[in-house]
């Protein structure tokens, strides 16, 4: 059963936490790709250098950022990394001190000079690290509503927000409400478009939703 179900509730490894099933392109494409980036963390302890949504959306995200742009990102992560590769410059937020200490050593050894890393060690911190107008936002942290109300601020005109996770209805009062931060975005958006997918290293279904602006 543990091989069908993934054990949080939902009725198949194939189906979304709203139970809308994965395409058959997407399982042949991406399902085997998720299995080895899997077996290969399991194995190695190692992941690969993309970021942890769809791998659809990766593709969606690399064809829309352009080397001028200005990121801004709510929860720090492999994608980080891999934003800086391909924008001008990314402010990443996160919560842990630990994580923000690792994060600075790799781009030190990488040479990476065109990320800001901020520690928000609380609420209001956290959704506001910077000032300014951004051209494409990750929402994939804590807060997830609240980030959603102060992307919508905060997104230039013809920008993107991506918010990851966008199936569940709501994690924990400290990672916000789903359903409120996707209905928010998908209410002022000018248009959205839903990734039903597998991402890297994860044995099922997720879902992110990508809104332009």
């Amino acid at each position: 059963d543990k091989l069908i179900r993934p054990g949080d509730g939902r009725k198949s490894r194939l189906r979304n936490a709203r139970d809308v099933p994965v395409s058959g392109s997407r399982l042949v494409r991406n399902g085997p790709r998720a299995l080895a980036s899997a077996a290969r963390l399991k194995l190695t302890g190692t992941r690969p250098r993309l970021p942890w949504i769809c791998y659809d959306a990766i593709a969606a995200l690399d064809a829309v950022l352009k080397p001028d742009m200005r990121v801004l990102e709510y929860g720090s992560g492999m994608s980080t990394l891999w934003f800086a590769d391909r924008v001008a410059s990314v402010i990443s937020v996160d919560d842990s001190a630990d994580w923000i200490a690792f994060q600075r050593k790799g781009m030190k050894e990488r040479g990476i000079t065109n990320v800001e890393l901020v520690h928000a060690a609380d609420e209001a911190a956290y959704t506001h690290p910077a000032e300014g107008k951004f051209d494409f936002i990750l929402i994939d942290g804590l807060y997830r509503d609240s980030c959603a109300r102060e992307a919508l601020s905060q997104i230039k005109s013809g920008g993107y927000v991506y918010l990851d996770n966008s199936d569940v209805r709501v994690f924990n009062k400290q990672d916000g409400n789903l359903d409120n931060a996707r209905n928010l975005l998908m209410e002022h958006a000018v248009s959205y478009e839903a990734f039903v997918d597998f991402a890297p290293t994860v044995l099922f279904v997720t879902t992110g939703h990508l809104f332009k602006f």
